[in-house]
């Protein structure tokens, strides 16, 4: 028997960091040492592949890894991917980019032998017969320990927004100028070079699950981003949630059975039984801290060591306004368990990790305003920098409202902020919320009522009758899959954001185009072939939308009794009207209303503002025009993305500038009572305790027989209620007396009542109120037929004959 010989055992190593995520190397040079010919290497690479061809997790990855596909326009010559061991997840292929070969690297470093410190892993092909089988040794991973490696100290702060997620890291005793967001290049997206700068900066919320093992000590391969968005298109059964974050929720166990669950499945693999929502929302989280890591170890994929070795001390996240203490803590826990697992490294290293919520979104924007103000002013014209905030009576004070309409959610928050020099020429910066609210209605609900008409559009064109609903089957065109529906229905919204940011940025209507018309139409093709006949004159028939048409389809959607009191759009700027009138009476108007969030770009945004506020145009600005010119410099363009996670940054490492939160006061600022139905919405009934008021109340309520009672909110006694809990009584015979302690203006306990349930409603809405369509291909839900009966009812404006349309 002959000795087995290993051509060249060292090699070239590629060096990755334990739990740094999914680390690849492309282009990675061959050991020089290597006694093969490079064609009989190729020939045996090939050949080894072709034995792995077959394997499941071979095909995922190989579809979905983020390596050059196409170089000058040309599919790049490669081989398949062959594993470094079939119970690893260790990969390596050669390629040709040119007339060299090269060896693409790909190792998990979250499992097995990617997570052992000091391991080396050997890219082998073997060549002879069974007893004379000879060696060859491409290239090496090599596992480094974090206690060896020359770490770079920092926090890792981030914003995980309802459809979008930015992050920082910051290094210890670094200034904030240095400081920069982390684009994230997706480890599962092929398409990874055509993803523009602010797609990898402000990634995309929504994940979806690759593989799936039944054995849950195996980790899932998951993906999100933009590429999330676009594979649900084409995998539509496998387990997708498109923003979720708002899944971030306490259930108590009497409402257990009430918490949204789904299936465990990805493109392959699958596990019995329905999960929690949060579960799935955990996966997203330590997927995105593992992506954060590796985008810092490895930002373009290609290093052959780490660039940093990024040690975190500190993770720091931002939070939506009024979520309670239990929603926080849910959120808190998610992070502390991702960290536990991935980011404690050793105890003499970073003994402990902070997981700080520093700040609620809507704050951490007004204080990035006021740090770039500051710093573009500078300290001896603070009065300037005040004045052109909008208070010309030269104190250091400045009162705010920010008005943070992103994706998933409106935050509103009325903010006091002070600021005193000191001899040290420090800026002490002090922060009071006087005022708060939220909704869980902002751009998505544009999206879906853009969505909508689109679809109708569709339905009276072409004769459409099935529905998108993915739990439906169709009634009478069974080819109509559940992968159309999804395609369809990932087109519309895709149309719709085009849309929004169409006419955010023009004045003139936003067309349908004859491609996007045939490329949408080509998911409905069953209906479509039956139902239009080829001699039929539709051709002319085309879809436009302007501001002007979007502005009145945004003044119809409001609660009303279809609506069962749920709130639309436009309740967002009602309620402003009255949270107007009630700073006024308190002399807490205003110096400045700030925009922020990419849906406050649309013109009607500011429009209705304005008019709601009663406020003049010049104290109602959008960020972008709030901040200083110099602030606009290279990776900050759109303020209004990175304003909560640059403004979260600025709290904690703001250099001279210090900003110090103050306690809330300890009152009432609304009306809180029961609440009726009544044609224009839901008003208050009894009141039980009234602005001013101090926490807690305690309340005695009589309920009848199986009946229940709705609490909420306003901040005038006959002005518009927003619910924030609900009561039922059980009992179908008996009447109960309960008694409930009002907390906050948004929190209610039961204390004493038999058969009583008590459901806490989130604020700005029911228990999950979201514009779901995404999830469930309900469009025109909440309630159903609303949006298109109510709100866009008139189709005129938007169908039009035009026979001479072009492109």
């Amino acid at each position: 028997m002959s000795k087995k010989k290993i051509s060249d055992s060292s090699g070239f190593q590629f060096i990755v960091l334990p739990n740094t995520g999914f680390q690849i190397c492309r282009d990675f040079p061959l050991s020089r040492e290597i006694d093969i010919a490079e064609y009989e290497l190729w020939e045996l690479a090939t050949k080894v592949a072709e034995e792995h061809i077959t394997d499941e997790t071979v095909k995922v990855f190989s579809k979905h890894i983020a390596v050059n596909r196409i170089i000058n326009g040309s599919n790049i010559e490669a081989t398949g991917w062959i594993p470094c061991d079939k119970e690893e997840l260790v990969f390596f292929r050669l390629t040709k980019p040119g007339n060299d070969v090269y060896i693409d690297l790909a190792i998990d470093t979250k499992v097995g032998a990617g997570n052992m410190f000091r391991n080396q892993i050997h890219c082998l092909l073997e060549k002879g017969l069974p007893l004379f089988k000879k060696k060859y040794c491409l290239a090496n991973f090599f596992v480094e320990e974090h206690k060896e490696a020359s770490g770079v100290r920092g926090s890792l702060l981030i914003d995980y927004g309802n459809t979008g997620i930015s992050a920082m890291f910051s290094p210890t005793g670094g200034g904030p100028r240095d400081t920069k967001l982390i684009a994230v290049n997706e480890t599962f997206d092929p398409e990874y070079k055509k993803r523009t700068d602010d797609q990898k900066r402000i990634v995309k919320s929504s994940i979806a699950l690759l593989r799936v093992s039944s054995n849950p000590k195996i980790e899932p391969w998951i993906v999100m981003g933009k590429r999330a968005e676009e594979l649900i298109q084409t995998e539509p059964l496998c387990t997708y949630l498109f923003a979720p974050k708002k899944y971030v929720r306490f259930w108590p166990e009497r409402l257990k059975p009430l918490e949204p669950s789904t299936s465990y499945r990805g493109i392959i693999g699958q596990r019995s039984g329905l999960h929690p929502m949060l579960t799935f929302v955990k996966l997203g989280v330590e997927h995105l801290l593992n992506t954060l890591i590796a985008g810092l170890v490895n930002p373009e994929f290609t290093s052959h060591r780490p660039e940093i070795y990024p040690i975190i001390e500190r993770v720091i996240l931002t939070y939506p306004l009024t979520w309670r203490d239990s929603d926080k803590r849910i959120f808190k826990n998610l992070f502390r368990e991702a960290v536990n697992k991935y980011l404690i490294v050793d105890e003499k290293i970073n003994p402990d990790i902070d997981i700080e919520l520093i700040c609620s979104e809507p704050v951490a924007v007004a204080a990035y305003l006021i740090w770039e103000s500051i710093f573009q002013y500078g300290i001896d014209s603070l009065k300037l920098m005040n004045s052109t905030l909008g208070n010309l009576n030269g104190d250091s004070h400045l009162r705010l409202m920010v008005l943070d309409i992103g994706g998933g959610s409106t935050d509103i928050a009325v903010v006091e902020i002070r600021w005193e020099l000191s001899k040290k020429r420090d800026v002490d910066v002090t922060f009071k919320m006087i005022e708060s609210m939220r909704f869980n209605r902002a751009g998505d609900r544009l999206t879906h009522i853009i969505v909508t008409s689109l679809f109708d559009f569709m339905k009276k064109k072409y004769k459409i009758t099935e529905q998108l609903d993915f739990k439906k089957e169709p009634m009478n065109y069974p080819d109509f899959s559940i992968q159309l529906k999804r395609e369809a229905v990932s087109r519309l919204n895709e149309l719709a954001e085009e849309a929004k940011e169409h006419l955010s940025k023009n004045n003139n209507s936003w067309k349908l185009s004859k491609d996007n018309e045939t490329n949408l139409s080509d998911c409905f093709e069953p209906m479509i072939r039956d139902n239009v006949n080829e001699d039929s004159d539709t051709e002319s028939i085309q879809y436009e939308l302007s501001n002007e048409i979007l502005e009145q389809w945004i003044r119809n959607d409001r609660q009303s009794e279809e609506t069962n009191g749920i709130p639309g759009f436009m309740d967002i700027f009602l309620f402003l009207k009255d949270l107007k009138q009630s700073l006024k009476q308190r002399k807490r108007m205003p110096h400045a209303v700030v925009l922020s969030g990419r849906t406050t770009r649309l013109p009607i945004i500011k429009k209705l503002a304005v008019e709601y506020l009663n406020m003049p145009f010049h104290k109602v600005r959008t960020l972008q025009e709030l901040l200083p010119i110099t602030a606009n410099r290279p990776g900050y363009e759109s303020a209004d993305k990175i304003s909560v996670v640059c403004g979260a940054h600025r709290f904690r490492f703001g250099d001279n500038v210090r900003f110090i939160p103050l306690p809330e006061e300890k009152i009432f600022n609304r009306y809180i009572g029961t609440v009726r139905e009544t044609p224009d919405g839901l008003v208050l009934n009894k009141i039980l305790c009234k602005p001013g008021d101090k926490p807690p109340i305690s309340a005695s309520i009589e309920m009848y027989p199986a009946t229940n009672t709705r609490i909420g909110n306003c901040f005038r006694k006959e002005g518009i209620a927003e619910v924030i809990a609900e009561l039922s009584n059980k009992n179908p015979k008996e009447k109960r007396k309960i008694v409930i302690n009002i907390i906050d203006d948004f929190t209610v306990k039961l204390i004493k009542g038999k058969d009583i349930v008590l459901a806490e409603w989130v604020p700005g809405g029911n228990d999950i109120i979201v514009d779901n369509f995404n999830d469930t291909g309900e469009i025109d839900s909440n309630p159903p037929g609303f949006i298109v009966n109510k709100v866009i009812s008139d189709t005129s404006p938007y169908i039009y004959e035009d026979i001479e349309y072009e492109e």
